[in-house]
This record gives structure tokens, C-alpha cells and sequence, in this order.
């Protein structure tokens, strides 16, 4: 008796083993083997529902898979409405990273690489034939340059040489001329200040640079941050400026050369200039 009970539940327990069930199949392949009813890319292979009777996964005959999705267009169709609709934890992730993969398709987290946009700096020389005397300087060029930026928060950099005669040197020992760069919407008119600067960021012009006595050149470097809400591209014009600039009571005129002069050409930002750089990086 013992031995027919126990040769029983072997075998009941081994067809449990090895049972294979299949829905609209009559040779199951597997443990669990469904066949779609239909043959159409639509037709459902299996759909799971909630409590609330919400789809909430979806198989297609055609292998889609939909999360949230009754419908999917693709091999893996996630759909949320509440963010975050999918996520991924494989030890690489972090704040800032986004997923990115190698040339065989295996993902990981990385942060993300900064790609800088060039601007386009002036092809002829850049040349002030006079200088202002105002603080901020008032006297103002367009120097030619521009970069064409897409929407988001940018930190544009610039710098150039700015650069007298080769001979020339300035004998004023109480006054300096000072230059300095900015950003306009705009390449025409006397120059005025972009409104997208961001005044947490950075000022409205960028560092300058001052030709003392004994010196005929001096480099013009900065950075400004601008945010483009504009809703599409849009053009930054590059501007310089000039100024005198004087201790109290110091002369209205600079002195290059032995002679005082009211005004002496600076090629700025110009073709010619080798030490020039204009490129924008993104920011957050």
C-alpha cells in the first residue's frame, strides 16, 4: 500500500514538473506557450489589466510590447503620464548622467559631453580710429563677429589681442586706454547690451584689457551667459569698445609716440590677430 501511495505522488509530482501548457495551441513548446488569435501587426497576444480593469501591459502579434501603451509603435513602447516613466539602476547612474551606449548596443549612465559652438569671427581688420572717455566706454564698434545659438542657457567666451602699431608705444604715464567687449542683438546702431544676459552668471561685458605706458598691445578675455528663450535660433553680435582712462586730473588726451593724440587706431577681434578664440558652451 505504501509503495503504490509513494510511486503515486511521484508520478503526480513529475507531471507537474514537466507539464507545458499552451493557450491556442494545442503542442506547447514551453511551460507557459500563448499563440496570438490573429495574424495582424494589431492583434493581441497578450494584455494584462488592473484592478481598475486599466491596460496596463500589452503584447502584439507582431512582438511589440506596450507599458501603459494598448497599442505599441515599437519593440518597447512605455507610456506615463507621471514622471518618471522609466527607470534604470545598474550602478553607473547619477544626477546629471544621461544613457548613452557603445557600437554593440550596451547602455550605461555618463555624463553628458559639453559640445561648444563656434562663432564666427570678422575676415578684415577691426580697427577704432578714436576712443571715448565715458565710464562704461562710449564708444562702440561692430567688430563683425556673430554666433547663432538654439535655444537654452549658453557661456559665451571670447578673447583677442588688442594690438597698436608694431613701433608705437603709449609715453602716458597717468592714463591708460581700456577695452572691452560686449554682446547685442543686434549688428547695427551705436551697440546695445543683449537683454538675455544672466546677471547671476556673469556682467553685461566681458573682462577687458588696458594698453599702459610702454605697451602697444594687451588681450581682451571674457565670458558672458545669456539664456535664449527666443523659441528658436538666434544671432549674438560681437561688440567692442574703447575708452581713455585717467587718474584724477590726468590729461584728456593719451600720449603715443611723444605726441598727444585725441584718437589711435586698435585692431580688436580683426583678421590678422592669431590670438582670438569666440565659441559658446552650454550651461545649466
Amino acid at each position: 500500500m505504501n509503495k503504490k501511495l509513494i510511486l503515486s505522488i511521484t508520478l503526480l509530482l513529475t507531471g507537474f514538473v514537466y507539464s507545458q501548457v499552451g493557450i491556442n495551441t494545442n503542442n506547447p513548446s514551453a511551460t507557459l506557450d500563448l499563440v496570438s488569435k490573429g495574424n495582424t501587426s494589431s492583434t493581441k497576444a497578450m494584455e494584462i489589466n488592473n484592478a481598475a480593469a486599466k491596460e496596463m501591459v500589452t503584447i502584439l502579434n507582431n512582438g511589440n510590447v506596450g507599458i501603459g501603451q494598448s497599442l505599441p509603435t515599437a519593440s518597447l513602447h512605455v507610456k506615463n503620464l507621471v514622471s518618471p516613466a522609466f527607470r534604470l539602476e545598474d550602478g553607473t547612474q547619477g544626477a546629471g548622467k544621461v544613457l548613452t551606449s557603445d557600437t554593440n548596443g550596451n547602455s550605461s549612465w555618463v555624463y553628458p559631453a559639453l559640445k561648444a559652438i563656434s562663432g564666427n569671427l570678422p575676415t578684415s581688420l577691426v580697427s577704432f580710429s578714436s576712443y571715448g572717455t565715458g565710464n562704461p566706454p562710449n564708444i562702440s564698434m561692430y567688430t563683425g563677429g556673430y554666433i547663432n545659438l538654439p535655444p537654452g542657457k549658453w557661456l559665451i567666451s571670447f578673447g583677442s589681442i588688442a594690438s597698436m602699431g608694431q613701433n608705437d608705444r603709449i609715453n602716458t604715464t597717468d592714463a591708460q586706454l581700456w577695452c572691452t567687449a560686449f554682446l547685442s542683438d543686434s549688428n547695427a546702431g551705436a551697440g546695445t547690451i543683449t537683454a538675455d544676459y544672466i546677471s547671476a552668471y556673469t556682467g553685461q561685458r566681458g573682462s577687458g584689457g588696458s594698453i599702459g605706458r610702454g605697451m602697444n598691445r594687451t588681450m581682451v578675455i571674457g565670458s558672458i551667459a545669456v539664456n535664449n528663450v527666443n523659441g528658436g535660433n538666434k544671432t549674438y553680435y560681437l561688440w567692442a569698445n574703447q575708452e581713455l582712462e585717467t587718474a584724477p586730473a590726468g590729461p584728456s588726451q593719451i600720449n603715443i609716440n611723444g605726441t598727444s593724440t585725441a584718437g589711435y587706431w586698435i585692431n580688436l577681434f580683426g583678421n590678422g590677430n592669431w590670438e582670438r578664440y569666440f565659441y559658446a558652451i552650454p550651461i545649466q
